[in-house]
């Protein structure tokens, strides 16, 4: 009776906490990075990873050092963010003006978008935190047909929260991630270019909070169903036939 009781007061808290988060969370905006540098989200990421893998050894992430990965990981995203292609977005998230996320994404030709990075500072690390800083990229890329990001296996918790707001494990590979630790995502919007599997439907996420979906056309269904997805940095379907034009991720 007692553990009952404390499971039911835990949960009730619990519930309380998600309820407080989700409305303070209403106050949350993403907007363009305009800054000269990346600095406080270099902070902000490198701090978000290294709690998210605090609980995994560097032989589980194949690292010498994590610190030192996290930092060349995001000195990419620099090196990128002073190219200014107009291909690749850098956003953060604030709250009372406070930085509390940063999201960056790619959006290739079909309008397929590949999300790069994200971190969130731990407090608001939720479903509600997650969904509204990664679909935020709705709101800028308002045609955007799918979204599609990496995560690693062994970060249980982001795996969870990932597919917690609708994203899905894909059989897809790429050449710059290693597929013994790393597995692709996918969520998406509306089959507007033809090339997102499966078809979505009124029982998407992203539909529900976006009330888009498929074109009703059974000549663009069908084509839905046969043409390959995301070909950007190497996304291979192990399931497309033989000469669709993907390369095969190593």
């Amino acid at each position: 009776m007692k553990k009952n009781l404390l499971y039911m007061l835990l949960l009730c808290g619990f519930v309380h906490f998600e309820l407080i988060c989700s409305e303070v969370l209403e106050e949350m905006r993403v907007e363009v990075i305009s800054s000269a540098d990346l600095g406080q989200e270099r902070s902000l990421f490198v701090n978000y990873w290294m709690s998210e893998y605090r609980n995994s050894t560097l032989e589980q992430l194949r690292l010498d050092d994590i610190h030192e990965f996290l930092h060349e990981v995001f000195d990419q995203e620099e090196q990128e963010y002073h190219k200014h292609a107009d291909t690749h977005f850098f956003y953060k998230a604030l709250l009372h003006d406070r930085l509390i996320g940063y999201v960056s994404f790619e959006v290739n030709q079909d309008r397929s978008v590949y999300i790069r990075q994200w971190a969130l500072v731990s407090e608001y690390y939720s479903h509600d935190g997650l969904s509204e800083l990664l679909f935020a990229v709705f709101e800028h890329v308002p045609d955007a047909a799918c979204l599609y990001l990496v995560a690693r296996d062994v970060a249980e918790k982001c795996v969870e929260l990932i597919q917690g707001i609708g994203f899905e494990r894909v059989a897809h590979v790429t050449s710059e991630y290693n597929p013994a630790l790393y597995s692709c995502y996918k969520i998406m919007c509306a089959d507007k270019c033809g090339t997102c599997m499966p078809e979505c439907d009124d029982e998407d996420l992203a539909y529900d909070m976006l009330g888009c979906g498929c074109s009703s056309s059974e000549e663009e269904e069908e084509r839905a169903s046969t043409v390959s997805v995301f070909d950007i940095y190497g996304y291979y379907d192990e399931e497309q036939e033989p000469g669709c034009g993907c390369s095969a991720g190593e």
